[in-house]
């Protein structure tokens, strides 16, 4: 059963949210190609046991949207579980059969025991996000192909982690069948950024023009993305972004500082990135990660804000003024 910390109750609230897929996450963009992106992936396992120890010591909570697949112990029981594979009209997204012969230990594939530890971390919220990372919005991609994949991942993390995930991060942060969340075991999901440069996250609309939309307002240190939880929507403030130069990560301290400084009540900052974006250099990207976590802790705990996991933001409903 999962735990949560004994906090200070406080209306604005810290929310961050890591998309733990390992190579799922990018299969589509390396195919059989196995040593590209090598060395990231293999400094993920180390950045999530560091992650882990960083939160417990700094008392933060987190959602981990984690890939399904990476819950089963090998190939074999990977082809068992998985559901049947969206008929992507694109065949370069879909995930291929000859994964298991490059990857025959499943290295880059499986976590078990990283979910476990997960499970067994106060604070920690094990979510969802799909089972083989699937693309909602690409054309090809049918409601059956989502139910049963809310549906695989269920089982899976109900029978092995004695979890049943409530919050959703779609791959590439690409949303649909909201509608149909009711029939599923979700109750939240995180939404896009509130701008229209965001919610570009098919492979049509994810040009450079968007892209580097997004990366000039992760630098500004003067925008504001925090807003209230929406229902069942707990909308994405900020992408960190580690491998940045010195010089434009300093921009994107000074812009979650001031994030956090800012909030007003009801309001959710929501931080989200991948753990294989901390990247292969630990000796650099360890030291951004606990800035990072120091500073959520530093302000939380300043300014009484509540760090949650996506399951325990709240919908505040607007008050209506009498007339």
């Amino acid at each position: 059963m999962q735990r949560r910390f004994e906090q200070e109750v406080s209306s604005a609230a810290v929310v961050m949210s890591f998309d733990f897929e390992m190579r799922w996450g990018v299969h589509d963009l390396y195919g059989l190609n196995f040593d590209g992106y090598r060395r990231n992936l293999e400094s993920c396992r180390p950045v999530v046991l560091a992650t882990l120890n960083l939160l417990s010591e700094r008392k933060l909570c987190a959602t981990w949207a984690t890939v399904g697949a990476l819950g089963v112990n090998d190939w074999n029981d990977y082809f068992s579980c998985a559901p049947p594979p969206p008929e992507y009209v694109d065949p370069h997204l879909a995930v291929r059969k000859e994964y298991a012969s490059m990857d025959p230990d499943g290295i880059f594939h499986f976590a078990p025991d990283l979910i476990r530890q997960i499970v067994q971390t106060e604070g920690q919220e094990l979510g969802n996000h799909s089972f083989s990372h699937l693309y909602f919005r690409e054309p090809g991609v049918r409601q059956d192909d989502f139910f049963a994949d809310m549906a695989a991942v269920e089982n899976l993390f109900k029978a092995r982690f004695g979890v049943v995930p409530v919050s959703l991060v779609y791959p590439r942060n690409q949303s649909a069948f909201t509608d149909q969340l009711n029939k599923t075991s979700i109750k939240k999901w995180r939404g896009s950024e509130p701008a229209w440069f965001y919610d570009c996250t098919s492979t049509k609309q994810n040009t450079m023009f968007p892209r580097a939309l997004r990366l000039v307002d992760s630098l500004n240190p003067w925008a504001f993305r925090a807003s209230p939880c929406e229902s069942e929507v707990v909308r994405a403030s900020m992408f960190v972004r580690f491998s940045l130069p010195e010089s434009l990560w300093k921009l994107q301290i000074m812009r979650i500082r001031n994030e956090i400084k800012a909030l007003q009540q009801d309001d959710v900052f929501h931080l989200w990135w991948h753990p294989h974006n901390v990247r292969f250099d630990l000796r650099r990207g360890l030291p951004r990660l606990t800035q990072i976590l120091d500073i959520v802790a530093e302000t939380c705990m300043a300014r009484k804000i509540a760090s949650r996991s996506m399951k325990d933001c709240k919908h505040v409903p607007m008050q209506v003024a009498n007339h």
